[in-house]
């Protein structure tokens, strides 16, 4: 740990360290200050919030949530309430030394005999990720059970308990895969299908119509087929169905028509209904079409049974607009071909490295012995001892005296293997992390996956625990394409993108609703995450930036011109615009609303615990919530106020609200709005709201937003932008609250007390970058709390 600590490391956990003599006695010094200014309300037989400052115990390792809470509120002053009589600094530090005190001291206690974290199971993503590296597994997500959540994440070992349910999955998983690789059959035949439109469009059937397929909005020429009709083109395009799962390549002879500009597709993948489980379809991929005749190609995955469709975002509408057919803008296919599945090498690597030299036919015991023990290395990411491995030997000599062959013998312990907690579970023993144990906590860090070939050479040199030899491992595991799950497991849950999908915006009140813009949210947020991230730039951008990463459909919906095609790309934002900063960005503005309306109460929240690390407490559960007025007679912000009337909710609604109201400028999906929309009728006044496909919708024009409001500390703002501003005055606190959403990602346990001290001195050695993205994770890399278990 670096010898400097930050500007913001409390005092009383500097006091605290030093062992409980240094603290505040409790009957002489603390008593008194509970007696004379909380037992008013915090004693007695019914006391305010069930808490009772006469009957807790300090018992640290008891009550200490509880502690925890005193402590918050007697530091930052929210308690005593501002009405009442408050005890001088003097009294309140006191207490809060004392406190404090208790806590560290209980921490050091728990952390010395079983280590900060506790024995972590692989998350859902985390072992599909290592089934994959080490027996080339595709596992379908939805065949294992979702993760609990603890502290924002599912990676967190509080929440991964492991059930019968679970290690049931786990069973039937293993056995796919390893029967796969350990008999992966002959070579999937790779073939190649092609459709020509020009042909296609000219079949006639019986009755000497044109084929319904391509349908009368389209234009048959010699030598292409032009569609002007996005119902048209959005069907299947290859009639024949992936026989087996892999990876497949498209290619397409188009162009676009009357348009001047790139045209961009939606690519799904689905069976169509022809498979066995039904309808089934997935946006994976956007792709655009130039003006000028290209061959455009792309690659996508597909399941057994499984197809393709296209939805081009541009065309014009067939049946309202008013020019002919051939003058609306849309797009020229020559022809599509696909090919696949696209196969590297045969046998594929994953069994090449489980067998080896072997040839399971004519292998011996001794040979599945040593297959046995090279897989178990890597599996338990670690080197295995004899007595270790001698259960899972036990296991193949036992079906082998039975008359099992080789093959089927060694399947046998190798699901021993990957059925024990050696593989299932990341375990340490408490104190400073082997190198074997740091290569694992790295990998599952920023890969999400067990420690490569590079990472296990280094720990078994004993180099990776080296400070210099570990950023350079840093610098290199970021620097891979598999740091992408960074970016995808860690803004997911930080930022609550994993949710983006729960609700659908109404689209009566929200037609301009569309699959790409759902598509392209996420995708902005998580390559401006990386962006960050790979130039250093510092971490209050996050919070508010002068650029973004636009691609055309969310350039539309900001208002920002001149963005064209599905890429995504660095656009700087223009003047006067309210964007900047991931507060802004519709894939948070869209998971922090439902399909309908807006809640400063839930954008509030979220903007406190997500951006701010000061979450607030849960509502009473006395108090009912608050229903929005889908008539928009009354704003959310007039239905506020009777809940700012309740003495019990006043005070955090004093630090929800203002945060939420100056986020009501946008709407459900992002949009900004100078009124609320509602749905069309009643006599309201209507407004005409054209969608990204050409067609006109007429949404209620509601009442009008009201954006401005006031800081807890009287700070008075009317819009976001004022808002960010004064958020950014503190940025030491933006820095922070990131800071422990990584110390708790990272090493998968929830922050505790203790780790206050860890946060200081790890914002003090970021902050001469000025808190830059990618020293800040080098620093945690290098920080005793991610190098101790």
């Amino acid at each position: 740990m670096r010898q400097t600590v930050g500007r913001r490391l409390l005092a009383l956990l500097a006091l605290a360290w030093a062992g409980p003599a240094a603290a505040a006695d409790f009957t002489t010094t603390v008593a008194p200050v509970f007696k004379e200014f909380c037992l008013k309300c915090h004693g007695g037989d019914k006391p305010k919030g069930d808490l009772s400052l006469e009957t807790l115990a300090a018992d640290f390792a008891k009550n200490g949530e509880t502690w925890k809470t005193v402590l918050e509120h007697v530091s930052d002053g929210s308690m005593p309430p501002k009405e009442k009589p408050q005890p001088s600094a003097g009294q309140r530090r006191a207490v809060s030394e004392w406190i404090a005190s208790g806590l560290v001291a209980q921490a050091k206690v728990f952390t010395a005999a079983n280590g900060r974290a506790r024995l972590k199971r692989l998350n859902r993503v985390e072992y599909i990720n290592t089934m994959r590296d080490l027996l080339g597994a595709e596992i379908d997500p939805e065949e294992l059970p979702e993760d609990g959540i603890a502290s924002g994440f599912d990676n967190v070992d509080a929440a991964l308990d492991l059930s019968s349910s679970l290690l049931g999955s786990y069973l039937e998983a293993i056995d796919v895969a390893l029967g796969n690789a350990l008999s992966p059959g002959k070579r999937p035949k790779t073939t190649t299908q092609r459709v020509d439109y020009p042909a296609l469009g000219k079949l006639k059937t019986k009755t000497n119509r044109p084929m319904p397929r391509l349908g009368t909005s389209t234009i048959v020429k010699e030598q292409e087929v032009i569609f002007v009709s996005a119902a048209m083109i959005e069907k299947p395009v290859v009639d024949a169905l992936a026989d087996t799962p892999g990876l497949y390549r498209f290619r397409m002879r188009a162009n676009t028509v009357n348009t001047g500009k790139p045209l961009t597709l939606l690519i799904y993948t689905g069976n169509y209904g022809r498979g066995v489980q039904g309808l089934l379809t997935r946006p994976v991929a956007m792709v655009d079409v130039p003006a000028a005749t290209t061959t455009v190609e792309f690659t996508v995955p597909l399941l057994a049974h499984e197809t393709i469709k296209m939805l081009p975002y541009g065309m014009g509408n067939v049946y309202t607009d008013a020019e002919e057919n051939h003058q609306l803008p849309g797009m020229a296919l020559q022809w599509i071909e696909v090919e696949g599945p696209l196969i590297d090498a045969w046998p594929p690597e994953p069994t090449k490295r489980l067998l080896g030299e072997f040839d399971l036919a004519k292998a011996s015991a001794a040979d599945a012995e040593k297959v046995l023990r090279a897989f178990a290395t890597r599996a338990f990411r670690r080197p295995v001892q004899d007595a270790e491995l001698q259960p899972y030997l036990d296991l193949i000599k036992t079906r082998l005296d039975k008359g099992y062959s080789v093959a089927a013998a060694l399947r046998v312990g190798l699901t021993g293997v990957l059925s024990s907690p050696d593989f299932l579970y990341l375990s340490a023993t408490p104190g400073r992390l082997n190198d074997y144990d740091l290569a694992s906590r790295l990998a599952y860090f920023l890969w999400s996956t067990m420690p490569d070939d590079t990472l296990i050479a280094l720990a078994k040199r004993g180099e990776l625990g080296k400070p210099a030899v570990l950023r350079q491992q840093v610098e290199r595991l970021l620097n891979d394409a598999r740091a992408h799950r960074f970016t995808e497991n860690f803004v997911g849950q930080w930022l609550s993108l994993r949710n983006l999908k729960a609700t659908i915006p109404d689209k009566k009140v929200y037609p301009d609703f569309d699959d790409w813009l759902l598509h392209s949210m996420p995708l902005e947020t998580y390559s401006f995450f990386e962006e960050i991230l790979r130039h250093d730039r510092p971490v209050t951008e996050f919070l508010h930036a002068d650029w973004s990463m636009l691609n055309e459909r969310l350039a539309k919906l900001y208002g920002i011109p001149g963005v064209n095609g599905s890429e995504f790309r660095k656009v700087s934002l223009p003047a006067g615009s309210h964007r900047g900063g991931v507060l802004t960005q519709a894939a948070v503005l869209k998971v922090t609303a439902n399909g309908t309306t807006t809640s400063p109460v839930v954008r509030g929240a979220w903007v406190l615990d997500h951006l701010l690390g000061t979450p607030p407490p849960p509502p009473p559960k006395d108090v009912p919530a608050i229903e929005p007025d889908i008539r928009g007679a009354k704003t959310m912000r007039e239905q506020l106020e009777k809940h700012r009337s309740i003495e019990r909710c006043a005070g955090c609604h004093a630090k929800i609200d203002p945060l939420g109201n100056a986020l009501e400028n946008f709407d459900v999906i992002g949009g900004w709005r100078e009124y609320y929309r509602t749905v069309p009728g009643n006599g309201r006044s209507k407004v005409m709201i054209k969608t990204f496909k050409g067609l006109d919708h007429p949404v209620g024009k509601g009442l009008d937003v009201d954006a401005k409001d006031e800081l807890p500390d009287g700070r008075k703002f009317t819009s976001v932008d004022e808002l960010k501003q004064f958020l950014l005055a503190d940025s030491d606190q933006v820095a922070r609250a990131l800071g422990q959403k990584l110390l708790v990602y990272a090493t998968g346990h929830r922050l505790e007390f203790a780790d206050r001290a860890s946060v200081d001195a790890l914002l003090a050695s970021s902050k001469p970058s000025h808190y830059g993205f990618r020293t800040l994770i080098h620093e945690l890399v290098q920080s005793p709390a991610f190098r101790t278990k």
